[in-house]
């Protein structure tokens, strides 16, 4: 498949010769991914969430690692709902009771001593 950008034709990355390519580069997976961002592979490929293989000092997803994944969210998106649940909320804790009050002082007052 020939695509035109910008002025230039190029092929379509997910072929090489007419067959479709084993190995993606993280750019590759982001657009077979619906447009997603090279941050957003990465994170999916730290978390073990897609499988990938180093060549060299180039990060590289296997295209069945990309299917695989697919499949998962299509599963996963066609599980039943959940029923709704409120949020939970940590039980109210009691206002702090106010400190003891103490008795007024008196004030000391000489004996003896004239007004």
């Amino acid at each position: 498949m020939v695509i035109s950008m910008h002025g230039q034709t190029v092929t379509d990355s997910t072929t090489h010769g007419g067959e479709p390519r084993r190995l993606l580069s993280v750019d590759d997976v982001g657009r077979t991914l619906g447009g997603i961002t090279r941050r957003q592979v990465y994170r999916m490929l730290d978390s073990g969430e897609l499988e990938s293989v180093k060549l060299g000092r180039r990060r590289l997803v296997p295209a069945d690692a990309v299917d695989a994944l697919i499949n998962r969210l299509r599963n996963s998106s066609k599980q039943p709902p959940r029923p709704a649940q409120p949020p939970s909320r940590p039980p109210a804790q009691p206002a702090p009771a106010p400190p003891p009050t103490q008795p007024p002082r008196r004030q000391h007052v000489a004996r003896g001593a004239a007004a």
